[in-house]
């Protein structure tokens, strides 16, 4: 989430966001009503992960079968050990403070990240089919002064840090080396290292 970069610009120089387009706070209303009226009649992840329990217990269940349906690339047994820690929960948590997030952060509408910015996407990522007949790559510029790229990342799935390892870093690298390239003498980004 790109909020550090509104809140604390004096703390952020530039701004890599992976897998969501970010799209201010996402619509004029919270965003389980949105998802509500786009998916009426078809399962929705996000609308299931707000019951409580019943969706952690579904995925602890069988973490690594879990693991499999979410990454693209088969990749579950990556993190597999770490979730038959944790388990679920804090992940899922995240998806159900969508709605008093929208609520909170209504001065994001007027705000526009200002930093230099990169987005990557893996290929394969279900999240920019979320909204039917909208490009939500496209959807990210009116949100961003300095969005210098919009990267798919191919063979990738959500999770592209885990499935496509060597491809992100390389992109994340090449992001920090034009940063450094294009600001040289500027001494508060001279912390950028490539």
């Amino acid at each position: 989430m790109a909020h550090t970069a509104w809140f604390h610009p004096e703390r952020v120089d530039a701004l890599i966001t992976m897998s969501v387009p970010h799209l201010s706070r996402g619509g004029p209303f919270p965003p389980t009503e949105m998802f509500k009226a786009m998916y009426p009649h078809r399962f929705f992840y996000i609308l299931y992960f707000q019951q409580l329990d019943a969706p952690e217990a579904e995925c602890e269940a069988d973490i690594r079968s879990s693991l499999a349906k979410i990454y693209y690339a088969n990749s579950g047994d990556v993190c597999a050990e770490a979730y038959g820690k944790s388990g679920f929960r804090g992940g899922i948590n995240r998806y159900r403070n969508m709605d008093r997030d929208w609520h909170e952060l209504a001065v994001l509408d007027e705000m526009k990240i200002r930093q230099p910015s990169l987005y990557l996407a893996g290929e394969h990522d279900s999240v920019l089919r979320y909204a039917v007949g909208m490009n939500l790559m496209d959807a990210m510029a009116p949100y961003y002064t300095d969005l210098r790229g919009k990267l798919v990342i191919p063979g990738a799935g959500h999770w592209m840090q885990q499935e496509r390892p060597k491809e992100v870093n390389q992109a994340v690298l090449d992001f920090l080396r034009s940063l450094r390239s294009s600001t040289s003498g500027n001494t508060r980004n001279d912390r950028v290292r490539g």
